[in-house]
């Protein structure tokens, strides 16, 4: 009776720690190795030796494959968050969202020409891609509340087109969208512009499903 309940004690203990090493993500080198080349263009072979030149810091970059380099603007294992310099022009940027249940990777890629502009996509930790769309962002979004219909469409001609950079806060998992229009106008049409902004930076939580924006 004693060894038919010790085998059960001991068969729920094994299952109460497959179950936390399940739930515990993939470290950040492994999350990298595993991009699908669909999501990141970059061989096996350049991703392996841009991981061993980085750990034993010797340089953090690696052609690209068009005649360019990819280089690792930064890197946070703790907070599974990089930051990836695919050109002179444009970033790639990873957040594994590791408090949601299950866990999800957001991938941002940008490309500056100068004003900045971002495109967001979403995966499952086995890189199946979400039905998961990036938080709405307006022109208004940025602008004072109490502008008049004048004020309103004079400063809305100044964010159209609009450019929106998206990248994460990695220390309270998050996107943070920075209307990027000083980099598109001329100094004096950015200096117009400016007293009617509200903030140049939002900042997106994800909640029930949905992006939720909160006050900076």
């Amino acid at each position: 009776m004693k060894t038919t309940s010790l085998k059960r004690l001991l068969l729920l203990v094994l299952i109460v720690c497959s179950a936390s090493v399940v739930a515990k993500p993939p470290s950040l080198r492994q999350i990298f190795m595993s991009l699908p080349n669909s999501v990141l263009p970059l061989d096996s072979a350049h991703r392996s030796d841009l991981m061993a030149y980085y750990y034993d810091k010797k340089v953090d970059s690696v052609p690209n494959g068009m005649n360019g380099y990819i280089r690792i603007r930064s890197w946070d294992e703790s907070a599974h968050h990089f930051v990836l310099g695919t050109s002179r022009m444009g970033t790639f940027e990873l957040q594994v969202f590791t408090n949601e249940q299950p866990a999800f990777i957001g991938v941002s890629k940008t490309v500056c020409a100068p004003a900045c502009l971002s495109s967001l996509s979403f995966y499952s930790m086995n890189w199946e891609q979400l039905p998961l769309k990036a938080p709405q962002v307006q022109e208004s979004d940025f602008l004072k509340k109490d502008l008049s219909a004048d004020d309103l469409d004079f400063a809305t001609s100044w964010m159209t087109p609009l450019f929106i950079r998206f990248s994460f806060d990695s220390s309270h998992p998050s996107i943070i969208a920075t209307c990027d229009q000083k980099a598109f106008l001329s100094g004096d049409s950015w200096k117009q512009l400016q007293p009617y902004l509200k903030a140049t930076e939002l900042r997106f939580t994800f909640h029930q499903g949905q992006w939720v924006q909160h006050p900076l």
